[in-house]
């Protein structure tokens, strides 16, 4: 759009650009940006530098400038230093033809850190169990990404605009079994 600038960085580095095919936090320039945010001078100057907005998402960029949304950084896992989105490991746990709906989020564990957990909502008539979608996950995806633990729900929780809560979904890996992951 006329008047509008975008830029993929490191996230939280509105100089540190990142190349094609890096992920990296969207920054945006336009008319439109706010100048800061009532009474938040601390999140205005982490958010808003030389006109800049830090938009939180995660993307990467192909090499025709088209923009790929890989999640949000406050979503990104650091798996024993490797990086884990976790839309790209929902993205293959949604291609299993019995599952219908997924989400993932992060788990405490002793050795990585943190590690990718999954709530999914199997298919009607499914009997699909974790062992199976973990090793369906294991042929398509990088193993320190797959899911430890896997929790079918009958729905996964909503917010009160209708997206998911993935906070939500957190704690209930938390009440189902705190630090098993």
């Amino acid at each position: 759009l006329p008047g509008c600038e975008v830029r993929l960085t490191v996230p939280g580095d509105l100089h540190g650009e990142v190349g094609v095919g890096q992920p990296g936090e969207l920054w945006v320039r336009n008319p439109g940006v706010t100048l800061g945010y009532h009474n938040l001078p601390e999140v205005t100057r982490e958010r808003i530098q030389e006109g800049w907005l830090a938009t939180g998402d995660l993307v990467r960029r192909d090499r025709d400038d088209y923009f790929y949304f890989l999640g949000r950084t406050d979503d990104l896992l650091n798996v024993g230093g490797e990086n884990v989105y976790p839309k790209e490991v929902e993205a293959i746990l949604l291609s299993h033809p019995e599952v219908r709906d997924c989400a993932v989020v992060g788990a405490p564990h002793q050795l990585k850190g943190v590690v990718p957990v999954a709530a999914v909502v199997r298919a009607d008539g499914s009997s699909l169990d974790e062992q199976a979608l973990r090793a369906y996950f294991l042929e398509r995806g990088p193993a320190y990404a797959h899911p430890r633990r896997v929790l079918f729900l009958d729905a996964m929780p909503l917010g009160g605009t209708g997206k998911l809560d993935r906070r939500a979904v957190a704690r209930l890996f938390e009440a189902e079994d705190p630090g098993a992951a």
